[in-house]
């Protein structure tokens, strides 16, 4: 089988790029021949080594942007040139879908593909669809002027972007449902490409591509504080954290923020009293993704607050495979994965009362943190299995 593999990026240390390598490794370990179709913005040799150690061919692609969706004779050239050349069995696109107009091409010349959304644009003009009182739905249910009773949009969103997302989202509509195969890491992030339009025999989950050797010589060690840390944003349930370190007592939290999220975080909650008493420990700045791996290695357990309906959530996976245990709520993937006091502590989205009761518990009780400990493990084990990758993917095409 040949597969041609069109991610957004590869060269880089994002969750994306991680993401993408790692996918990379995992087909030429189940014997699948794979391309890959991508551009060159943060190329290095470095980057390129880990693609040749894969035995794995690299065609660049042009960068391109709004403009592509209408004046495209160029890049869809490019993309003829690239199947022509390589013959693909399957095209293979994963993440947003603004640059994915050579999809119409598959459609027009019965090349098969597949498509892994890594976000909810096709549903949610913002691209995050969790506001402060939960998930929200508005754009997918066909609503126009959703995002702007619940004033979700950017302050500098000005009306045409408004006008270009919602004509990228109806024109990639057929590209999405179209496809041979629409992938996904949970039954709930497929139900809801369900409810967009896609055929429910058409949908193919697989586990998240995440690559377990990322803690390869990180040292695990049982610390005393609980850690928060990833995108800075509503929907990841960050507006939660200052009452959830006010409500609960006798724990110690560290929270890694960048400089310019401080002042809003800290002194906009009245959070200074926290960091003298010793309760709350901010770290600043990490300059690699290993530091941050290691600061998750040394907590006692992760709060993952998120809304967002996500896909594969690298936070919590992060967490899970330094067998942390992690407290969320009932929100996308988490609501069919985690047993609460299992694998991990649970609460009903809203109920923040209920969720500061699973932190203490957690903090307070010792067998019970050894129990999800263990728990965190092997569900980790789980989501990134290689062996169930194999079995669905091949057995589903």
């Amino acid at each position: 089988m040949k597969v041609l593999f069109v991610p957004d990026s590869l060269w880089g240390d994002g969750s994306g790029h991680r993401s993408s390598k790692y996918l990379i490794r995992a087909f030429r370990s189940i014997n699948v021949d794979i391309a890959v179709y991508t551009p060159v913005l943060n190329y290095s040799k470095e980057q390129h080594d880990i693609i040749n150690d894969s035995d794995c061919k690299f065609y660049p692609r042009t960068e391109y942007g709004y403009s592509q969706q209408v004046f495209r004779k160029e890049v869809d050239r490019e993309f003829m040139l690239v199947v022509d050349e390589y013959k693909p069995d399957y095209v293979f696109y994963v993440g947003t879908i603004k640059n994915k107009t050579s999809i119409d091409l598959c459609i027009k010349n019965n090349i098969k593909y597949l498509y892994l959304p890594l976000t909810t644009e096709y549903y949610c003009v913002n691209t995050f669809a969790g506001l402060e009182n939960g998930p929200c739905f508005g754009c997918l249910q066909g609503s126009l002027t959703a995002p702007f009773k619940k004033k979700c949009l950017p302050d500098n969103y000005k009306l045409a972007s408004y006008i270009k997302d919602k004509t990228i989202e109806a024109m990639s509509k057929k590209r999405i449902i179209n496809a041979h195969r629409i992938v996904g890491y949970s039954d709930d992030q497929l139900s809801i490409l369900e409810s967009f339009g896609v055929d429910k025999e058409k949908t193919l989950k697989l586990p998240i591509f995440f690559d377990p050797n990322s803690a390869d010589g990180i040292e695990i060690s049982a610390g005393d504080r609980f850690l928060v840390f990833g995108q800075f944003l509503t929907a990841k349930g960050w507006h939660l954290i200052p009452e959830i370190i006010k409500r609960t007592k006798n724990v110690k939290f560290k929270v890694i923020l960048k400089e310019s999220n401080f002042d809003k975080f800290i002194k906009g909650n009245d959070l200074e009293q926290y960091i003298e008493s010793g309760a709350l420990k901010v770290v600043d700045f990490l300059e690699t993704h290993e530091m941050l791996l290691e600061e998750v290695a040394r907590s006692k357990g992760v709060l993952i607050p998120s809304y967002y309906p996500t896909t594969g959530e690298f936070s919590m996976l992060e967490s899970l495979m330094f067998s942390k245990p992690v407290i969320v709520f009932d929100s996308g993937i988490h609501k069919e994965i985690f047993i609460d006091k299992e694998n991990g502590m649970i609460a009903k989205v809203g109920d923040l009362d209920a969720y500061c009761e699973k932190v203490e518990e957690l903090n307070n009780n010792e067998e019970l943190h050894r129990t999800v400990s263990i728990g965190a493990e092997k569900l980790f084990q789980k989501l990134t299995s290689l062996e169930m990758f194999r079995f669905e993917f091949l057995r589903n095409l």
